[in-house]
């Protein structure tokens, strides 16, 4: 090959660089290293190549670092104000470990427990808490919060120095801690006060719905008690009768034929008069004893109730409203097992459907008087729950409002007749208390239907927030 032919490779700088210094600026490298040279070319090349790579990956992760560091930055920022928040909001947020010890905690929660923070830094829950009866226990709080994701329910606070506080408390499940196990959020209120007013509203209400009454419910005592008295009087004067035979019979005097009639006529009244002057008594107790029912206070725990009782009951209290205007049919199921429940606020809920439902027909009779009024009240025993449906004939209630029959202080009647409270109040106790439903239906051609269903079982919470 000629050599002016021949053409020299491109070399690295850095290969060019040491060839000028082995064999001078102008000499050629003799041929038979060439192909080596080319090798060592190659790989300067390839070592540029992936340096260049390198320092691109390098730069790439570089600048992702710096972008997760500036998202971190602005993470740490918002768990900063977050956190800074809790401990100024008033409710109580406090974290809870698997083994039921507070781990994490606000200023609020040091004040709900009223200890000092450092005190509740890793304290069992369990000795700080009293679950409500029917609850179980702390740990079986937080299985169904484990399970269902959330419970929500009243916990008694407390104190170290005695007494203690009512705390609506959510309880959510916050997945697997590091060990798997779960670990859990709580956020707490204290509603001791809130739950005192509904208290005295509630009675309150009661005692207004009872007032309401009173005239009427004076009226049925009244009845009874007069036939008592005319009884009574009548058996007072048989005495003195009688009581003159027995001194002719003890002085051994022949009793006259007046006298023996007169003792007949005795002997047939007599056993009349008692019997009557029983049942007006019997008559004027189940009305005081009703009266005692809806005004005591009662108390906050379920306990078993025969339905079908306290329904003749709410009847006898309320028979002044309709007796006047309808007649009451009952069809109780016999059968009907007794209902976990608070006999006094669901006698309420009885109460106030009734009255309702007589004042209904008597508007509609203002108008007319046919159909005669007919309250029907019929208990139904279900697999899982117990059903009272409470009907009327009376004017039933417009498509226009049947969304806000329930709404607090929505009524229909008159000034000084409701305040619009019962209806609120009831569908309240029913869900709310008792984990229950309440609806209404139109009753053709006149009227409407009231359906109420209680559960048998003690109802979870998360089934009464799903039936609220």
């Amino acid at each position: 090959m000629n050599p002016a032919d021949r053409q020299d490779p491109v070399w690295h700088p850095l290969l060019s660089r040491q060839l000028r210094r082995a064999f001078g600026a102008g000499e050629t490298p003799p041929e038979g290293i060439t192909p080596l040279l080319v090798l060592v070319n190659r790989s300067y090349r390839d070592a540029d190549g992936q340096r260049d790579m390198v320092e691109h990956s390098l730069a790439t992760m570089t600048e992702e670092l710096n972008t997760r560091n500036r998202e971190l930055a602005t993470q740490l920022e918002r768990v900063r104000k977050q956190a800074q928040i809790l401990q100024h909001i008033h409710d109580a947020v406090f974290a809870i470990d698997p083994q039921g010890r507070l781990f994490a905690a606000n200023r609020a929660t040091a004040s709900l427990f009223s200890r000092d923070p450092a005190a509740l830094e890793r304290a069992a829950l369990e000795p700080l808490v009293r679950v409500s009866e029917g609850e179980g226990t702390l740990q079986t709080i937080l299985d169904e919060a484990r399970q269902v994701g959330a419970w929500v329910g009243d916990l008694h606070i407390l104190r170290p120095q005695g007494g203690g506080a009512l705390a609506e408390t959510t309880i959510v499940c916050q997945g697997a801690a590091h060990d798997g196990e779960a670990e859990f959020v709580a956020v707490a209120r204290d509603v001791t006060d809130r739950r005192l007013m509904e208290r005295q509203l509630f009675q309150s209400q009661k005692l207004e719905a009872i007032g309401q009454l009173a005239a009427g419910i004076a009226h049925e005592i009244n009845t009874p008690a007069q036939y008592v008295a005319d009884n009574l009087r009548f058996l007072q004067e048989s005495f003195s009768a009688i009581a003159a035979a027995l001194a002719h019979w003890r002085a051994g005097d022949l009793i006259s034929p007046d006298i023996e009639e007169e003792l007949g006529l005795y002997e047939t009244e007599i056993p009349p008069a008692i019997r009557q002057s029983l049942d007006g008594m019997a008559r004027v107790a189940a009305i005081v004893s009703g009266m005692r029912t809806f005004a005591h206070p009662g108390g906050g725990e379920k306990s078993l109730v025969d339905l079908n009782a306290e329904l003749a009951s709410t009847i006898t209290v309320t028979r002044n409203e309709w007796k006047y205007l309808s007649e009451v049919e009952t069809d109780f199921d016999t059968s009907l097992p007794p209902v976990p429940a608070i006999a006094g606020e669901i006698n309420h809920v009885f109460l106030n459907i009734i009255v309702n439902a007589a004042h209904a027909i008597e508007e509609r009779m203002k108008r007319s008087s046919d159909p005669p009024g007919h309250i029907c009240i019929a208990t139904r025993g279900e697999p899982d729950a117990v059903e009272i449906r409470i009907s009327d004939n009376g004017t039933g209630i417009p498509v226009a409002i049947r969304d806000r029959v329930f709404d607090p202080f929505f009524t229909t009647k008159s000034v000084g007749r409701g305040t619009g409270q019962g209806l609120a109040i009831a569908h309240r106790l029913v869900t709310e208390k008792h984990g229950g439903t309440i609806r209404f239906e139109p009753a053709p051609p006149h009227g409407t239907t009231f359906i109420i269903r209680l559960p048998l079982a003690l109802a979870s919470k998360a089934a009464i927030r799903e039936a609220a």
